[in-house]
């Protein structure tokens, strides 16, 4: 597992060889979820407060590239 980004609690993390569909994580100590990549929706998970869930989408969206780009280093183009 990698972690992209720190922003206060929040980790922004990636595995490598993992499953499509595209995606990373967000985690806190509350928490964790799996965000898609193409929609930036919850896919699964829970348990974070929503000014962190809040907190770590505007970050991804700001930097969808570097996420996507990441992900295909991570786990190739699936």
């Amino acid at each position: 597992m990698v972690t992209l980004a720190r922003l206060n609690n929040v980790r922004i993390r990636m595995f490598a060889s993992d499953h499509p569909p595209p995606h990373f994580h967000i985690w806190t100590t509350e928490g964790e979820v799996m965000i898609s990549l193409e929609t930036l929706t919850v896919l699964k998970g829970g348990g974070i407060r929503k000014q962190d869930l809040a907190l770590a989408l505007d970050w991804a969206t700001q930097n969808i590239g570097f996420l996507k780009e990441r992900w295909i280093a991570l786990n190739g183009n699936q």
